[in-house]
């Protein structure tokens, strides 16, 4: 008979699912937490375990081969059932675990303490746990410093899901971000460009703050807002535009708010809004309104004023004839005001412009002003265009509104088109910096993890690859010497060496503190063996800023050895390499 589960099992699971963490690859955050548990607690096996509904799946693990276990055979179900620390002395004995499996067979499990992994809403999702192959008690310093590194590992879940928050935000909006902590009425997270835009400081500021920003019409229509937005389903958004006080002076901010998270109760606790400036469409609207019978006379004046915009604006009439089209606006689109669209809506009106890939048509009918011009809004429609003036393409974030006289005929149409190209750049960094090692401009481990899978299914089809670790010898000794500034520019000048002896198309990483790995392809094992020499003598002759030596463990790839046993039998030999003396090289 399986352990129980707990009472609250399926939310414990929502918050858990919550997370989106299950199956994902290991991360260098948790495998340092298990790492830290082994060292401190002196055990050979430490694992980061969330408990699914029929499974324990191992988000870390030192010591043990598995990633996941059957969840009614792991001491890990009963941990989750308490906030205590399980601790058991001597599996053999307690009346539990003396005829599990891991206890009467390999590895033999002893001795067990295992801290619940619980989130700030209470609920055990999983444990961090120590686990040795001797009956043992574990200190009380022991078992405080695993409740305290359970703590971090949630920390770490929650760092990931704020990550995941602001991917999420990014493909919302370009403009403006923030999340209102409906228990605290506190702004807790804002995008910059809000800050940048509103001329005032938001730190910690509350919703009330907020509405001292606007009139005091608009504030009292925000507050009732707020209480309607209190009421949304999840997955709906509420969406209203205010007049605020900014930077400059009066502006118009178009927000979209949608619920984000709740507490056990199911009351709504944060709601994440998305708030576009939304001025010069709204100026243009009430211009184009203003003067619905006059509007060719006025048009010199309200291109004036579109003139100094920072986002392209275009409009057009219920005939399809561009009236307005400021710079941006011209320039991306290639049309001038007195064209007329009329005989292109339905044909290649989206000529010069791509999804954002770059490459894919953009739809015709997919257009902001097409649909405007049909009397249907857009909202942040995000495409490519290709142009004389951006021959390497920008990307727009697009919205249109129709303009609808007071009969509800539709009269116009309005388009803004913001170049949000320096965000997808920044992006695209963000994404590059997520490879690479800050400090010697390596790929790291997680790049090294990408590129160990691919040649493993290459190994598969016969591909041929040597894998060694390199590990600088008595590191710790040249920082406790020389300081740590000289100890990163010994890792610089290791990283240089090593990237500069190996050919384009192999790779030299950076796996963390003072090793590396280094991996070539379509090279036989004797040929690694010289060639890793070479590097180790490389290494040796660095002249500055120091001299070092450096350890190498030197594993060959085969059809049937996986990455992480390929790493496993490079380390076994490094092991070696630096038991037998260090500065040499060893074959696993």
């Amino acid at each position: 008979m399986g352990p129980p589960k707990p009472v609250n099992e399926a939310a414990r699971l929502g918050a858990l699912l919550g997370y989106n963490v299950l199956d994902t690859p290991p991360e260098p955050s948790f495998d340092r937490i298990t790492a830290m548990v082994c060292r401190v607690l002196d055990v050979p096996i430490s694992l980061v375990g969330l408990i699914d509904d029929e499974r324990q799946w191992f988000k870390s693990c030192v010591g043990l081969g598995a990633t996941q276990t059957d969840r009614d055979v792991t001491f890990c179900s009963y941990t989750i059932l308490d906030d205590a620390t399980l601790v058991v002395p001597d599996a053999t004995k307690d009346p539990r675990f003396a005829e599990n499996p891991a206890v009467t067979g390999e590895p033999f499990v002893r001795a067990y303490a295992g801290a619940p992994l619980i989130t700030p809403d209470g609920f055990r999702i999983g444990t961090l746990c120590a686990i040795g192959m001797k009956p043992r008690e574990f200190t009380a310093t022991q078992l405080a410093t695993l409740r305290d590194l359970s703590a971090v590992v949630i920390d770490e879940l929650e760092l990931r899901r704020h990550s995941r928050l602001f991917e999420k935000i990014t493909t919302l909006a370009p403009n403006m971000v923030y999340m209102m902590d409906l228990r605290s009425r506190r702004v807790t997270w804002k995008s910059r460009p809000m800050q940048d835009l509103l001329g005032f400081e938001l730190d910690d500021l509350t919703l009330e703050g907020l509405s001292v920003n606007m009139p005091p019409d608009e504030a009292k229509r925000a507050a009732a807002n707020l209480e309607r937005a209190l009421g949304l389903p999840d997955g709906q958004i509420h969406e209203t535009t205010y007049r605020v006080h900014g930077a400059g002076g009066q502006r118009w901010m178009l927000v979209r708010s949608t619920p984000f998270s709740r507490d056990p109760g199911g009351k709504l606790t944060e709601l994440l809004c998305v708030a576009t400036d939304v001025s010069p469409l709204k100026l243009a609207e009430q211009r184009v309104q203003e003067s619905e019978q006059a509007l060719a006379g006025r048009v010199e004046v309200l291109e004036a004023i579109l003139e100094t915009a920072g986002e392209g604006i275009l409009v057009a009439d219920e005939n399809a004839q561009i009236i307005i089209a400021n710079p941006l606006a011209r320039d991306v689109t290639g049309r001038m005001p007195g064209d007329s669209l009329r005989l292109e809506l339905n044909k290649n009106l989206a000529r010069n412009f791509y999804e954002p890939d770059g490459e894919s048509p953009f739809p015709a009918e997919k257009l902001p002003l097409v649909n405007a011009l049909r009397g249907i809004p857009s909202n942040n429609v995000e495409m490519m265009v290709k142009t004389p003036a951006f021959p390497d393409g920008v990307y727009l974030m697009s919205t249109g509104r129709p303009v609808v006289d007071r009969e509800g005929v539709v009269r116009g149409g309005v388009v803004t088109l913001s170049d949000v190209t320096a965000l997808r750049r920044m992006q695209d960094r963000l994404a590059e910096l997520a490879i690479t090692d800050e400090l010697t401009r390596l790929p790291n481990r997680r790049a090294l993890r990408d590129r160990l899978e691919l040649l493993a299914a290459e190994a598969h089809r016969g591909r041929r690859f040597s894998l060694a670790i390199v590990d600088i010898d008595h590191f710790k000794n040249v920082n406790d010497t020389h300081g740590h500034a000289i100890g990163d520019e010994v890792l610089i000048a290791v990283a240089k060496t090593l990237r500069d002896s190996i050919r384009r198309s192999d790779m030299v990483a950076r796996m963390g503190d003072e090793e590396f790995c280094v991996l070539q392809t379509d090279i036989d094992s004797e040929l690694m063996t010289m060639l890793t020499e070479r590097l180790r003598a490389a290494v040796e002759a660095i002249a500055e800023p120091v001299r070092i030596t450096a350890s190498f463990g030197v594993c060959h790839s085969s059809k049937t050895i996986e990455p992480t046993a390929l790493l496993q039998h490079a380390d076994q030999a490094l092991y070696a390499a630096k038991r037998d003396g260090r500065n040499r090289v060893v074959v696993a």
